[in-house]
Parts: C-alpha cells; structure tokens; sequence
C-alpha cells in the first residue's frame, strides 16, 4: 500500500522546477491559440446551430476576458467581477467584451469575441493596455 504523506513530504523537499520566461511566452501562445481554435469552431457552428454557438461563447468570451488580465502580468479577477474590473482598467476593451456577452445576434456576439481576440493578441484597436 503507498502511503501518499511519505510522498508528499518528498515532493515539498524537492527543489520547484525553475520556468524561464520563453516558457511562459509559449505558454500564453498556446492559450492563445487554443482561444482562436474554439472560436473557429464556434464560427464554423453558426451556420449549422446559432443557439448552441451562443452557449459555447459564453464560456469563451469568459476565458478571453481572462487572458486580458494574463497578458498585464495580472491575476484575472472572478468572472462575476471581471467587468468592473475591465472597466476600471480598460475601458474600450471591457466595452467590446461587453458586447460579445450581450449582443442579441449571436453572429454579432462572434464578431465582437473575434475582435476581443485580435486585441489580446495585440492585433486589434482595442489592444490591452493598462490605463
């Protein structure tokens, strides 16, 4: 039988293993594109299933609301605080993110998280900035 305290002590002996910060870049690219493949996938499910793309991009526009905060270097806030938060911090990226939460149009609440996307890849109007 192992007795898992015996290893648990050993395992809070052990030196943590040291992360440079390529590994946390590729890290933030690997979230990142894995946020840019759901959202295709969501795209490619409004032509078939608008309602089930809704659902889908709730939790998504969720996540990418939280790699915003990843990419100030700061710990993201709980999703029920995470649009004050925004607000406080950067108004016209909460504003779009706001809009991939509430548009009525599921076509359009894509076009918003896609631009959400864009800005905490750097790429759009919107881009993170801290205020």
């Amino acid at each position: 039988m192992v007795d898992y305290n015996d290893r648990a002590g050993d395992l809070r002996q052990s030196e943590r293993p040291r992360v440079n910060l390529e590994q946390v870049s590729d890290l933030a690219n690997s979230r990142r594109a894995l946020l840019a493949r759901d959202l295709g996938f969501v795209g490619a499910l409004l032509e078939s299933d608008a309602d089930a793309a809704a659902l889908l991009l709730d939790g998504l526009v969720q996540r990418i609301g939280a790699e915003w905060f990843l990419a100030q270097r700061l710990p993201a806030p709980r999703y029920e605080r995470m649009l004050a938060a925004l607000e406080r911090q950067a108004q016209p990226f909460a504003w779009r993110l706001r809009l991939a939460l509430r548009a009525p149009d599921p076509r359009a609440r894509y076009l918003h998280a896609r631009e959400c996307l864009r800005a905490v890849r750097g790429e759009g109007d919107t881009a993170p900035r801290a205020q």
